[in-house]
């Protein structure tokens, strides 16, 4: 009886202590001028040629870009997913508040910057920081389940949004 008892107070401290803020990002560099790559990444629904949590992507919003601006898309079969653009620097970055549905993360933060590379490339940075709801139980179900569905995306998102910018294809 001890022992269960022990054991649900473990649970729940696992449970409501706050779980470790977790960072993952990559940088890519891209033969193409900033000013195209920027046409690309502020086209908000247009993530949906390169990044495959946004295939259906769809402006829920007043706003239609620049800060305030909000989309939505299915990140798949459970999960919705729901950005808000929260800052906007004009060819240099894109930030957003993300929020799913079900509520996964306590926050996360989804942030795309753009910078010269060499004459006439650009490179691209995404970084995406989130703290799981669940406390050290939800960062367990993140790091065995989760954890590299973040970086997954962030790779293969910049490398499709690579391929779009420099050739136009846009092939699943």
């Amino acid at each position: 009886m001890k022992f269960l008892l022990l054991l649900a107070v473990l649970v729940a401290i696992a449970w409501f202590a706050p779980a470790p803020v977790r960072h993952v990002e990559s940088v890519i560099d891209i033969s193409a001028p900033r000013d195209h790559v920027w046409s690309i990444l502020s086209d908000v629904t247009g993530a949906r040629l390169w990044d495959r949590q946004m295939r259906d992507a769809t402006i829920v919003s007043e706003a239609k870009t620049g800060v305030g601006t909000e989309r939505s898309s299915a990140a798949g079969p459970v999960v919705r997913t729901r950005e808000k653009v929260t800052e906007w620097l004009a060819f240099n970055r894109l930030e957003f508040q993300v929020d799913h549905e079900p509520d996964l993360t306590k926050f996360e933060t989804s942030r795309i910057e753009l910078e010269p590379s060499g004459a006439t490339g650009t490179k691209v940075r995404w970084a995406i920081d989130y703290q799981m709801n669940g406390g050290f139980l939800g960062d367990l179900f993140d790091r065995l389940a989760l954890g590299s569905a973040h970086k997954g995306r962030i790779d293969d998102g910049l490398a499709r949004l690579k391929r779009y910018a420099e050739t136009g294809d846009v092939t699943p």
